[in-house]
């Protein structure tokens, strides 16, 4: 299996030529403690968590599709009032621009592929996905003309932009994924079960599509984004459909999986030199910050950050200690700010990675839990 892996490593290499590094002024990166939002509704929470001592920052969470609803479009709504809170706040922006389930239906209207994704292998609702591959060339300039324009915008209107997310290959979330649920965990969706796998299957997916279409989103953030720091959150397990150079099925998934996600972050720290930050959406009490991130950031020199967990999504809070997906056990003080310290300093972490520029909450947590945020402020930035 490493024989395997190393030799994907190498094709996907020489077949997507590398950009050269270009020298850019100096970057100035996020650091300590952002606040983080799945729901674009206005959310009094949050604003009343941005007044928390010790909160940094916030990500400002968008849809493709709720700011082009229509080609030509540009609509404002749900960018304006998270600036409004930024400003009040005086708090700098990560800009998140999703895609996957939120690409609007014209872009690329007659690639359009019909999928479905349900989170923890079925456990969460299943939701209906509706986008072209990442790797069609109308989705490539679609995509890159939608950072310009909302960069331009969120600029326009005095908000400092320190970090964005390097999205565009996504399914619900702004992870790096493709939905790939076999049909058992997709049963729950209107209208029947969907194989993802055999629908990219028929659409061509082979893991050279799929760098190459990354590459092609790393091209368009740094240009876009020359002197800003770039966020890629990872999936470690299972990211992506399963699919060969042939476009066969194989079986045993993850070394091709690894191979893919090796060459793609590889390629990114090559053009996002001294920028680019790697990312897992999880941290638990009583658990390291994940190894596989660790050992990538190490690797490849690059800066980590983290989410919490979301195991308590289901009861509008935020993070759990303890339990399984929906069905988490609250945090005490304690151990929330254990859970933030897994990730401030990771096991096995070294050079730019040794320790996190900054780690997202939720409003619940940052309300619930201030004094393990200011300490955690306090350790990420060295300031009180």
């Amino acid at each position: 299996m490493k024989i395997w892996t190393a030799f994907l490593l190498v094709a996907l290499s020489l077949a997507v030529p590398r950009a050269p590094i270009v020298q850019r002024s100096r970057v100035t990166l996020p650091r300590g403690i952002y606040l983080y939002r799945e729901q674009l509704t206005n959310d009094p929470q949050f604003d009343q968590a941005l007044g928390v001592a010790g909160v940094d920052g916030m990500a400002l969470v968008l849809d493709w599709s709720a700011l082009e609803p229509s080609r030509g479009a540009f609509t404002t709504d749900t960018i304006d009032g998270q600036l409004r809170m930024a400003k009040a706040h005086h708090v700098p922006v990560e800009l998140v621009i999703r895609a996957g389930r939120s690409v609007p239906g014209w872009v690329a209207r007659d690639a359009q592929l019909t999928l479905a994704y349900s989170n923890h292998a079925g456990l969460g609702a299943c939701l209906a996905i509706t986008m072209p591959p990442p790797w069609n060339p109308n989705f490539q300039s679609a995509f890159k003309d939608v950072l310009r324009r909302t960069a331009v915008y969120v600029r326009q209107q005095g908000v400092a932009i320190s970090a964005v997310k390097l999205t565009g290959i996504n399914a619900t979330s702004e992870e790096l994924r493709l939905a790939a649920e076999p049909p058992q965990a997709t049963t729950g969706c209107d209208g029947g079960a969907v194989d993802d796998v055999q629908v990219w299957q028929k659409a061509g997916f082979t893991p050279t599509k799929i760098q190459r279409a990354f590459d092609g989103l790393v091209k368009s953030f740094d240009e876009v984004f020359p002197d800003t720091a770039v966020t890629l959150p990872l999936i470690p397990a299972r990211p992506f459909p399963p699919i060969d150079e042939q476009q066969q099925i194989v079986r045993t998934v993850k070394p091709l999986n690894d191979g893919i996600l090796q060459a793609m972050v590889a390629s990114a720290a090559h053009t996002l030199a001294n920028r680019l930050i790697l990312q897992h959406d999880f941290l638990i009490s009583g658990q390291p910050a994940e190894p596989s991130v660790v050992a990538l950031a190490r690797a490849n020199r690059t800066f980590v950050a983290w989410q919490t967990n979301l195991w308590r999504g289901n009861l509008r809070e935020g993070a759990a200690c303890g339990g399984a997906p929906q069905k988490g056990t609250p945090c005490t003080d304690e151990q929330f700010l254990d859970l933030l310290r897994a990730g401030i300093h990771p096991d096995g972490g070294a050079g730019p990675g040794a320790t996190a520029l900054y780690i997202e909450v939720f409003p619940f947590d940052a309300l619930a839990h201030q004094g393990a945020i200011a300490t955690a402020h306090a350790e990420l930035t060295g300031r009180r």
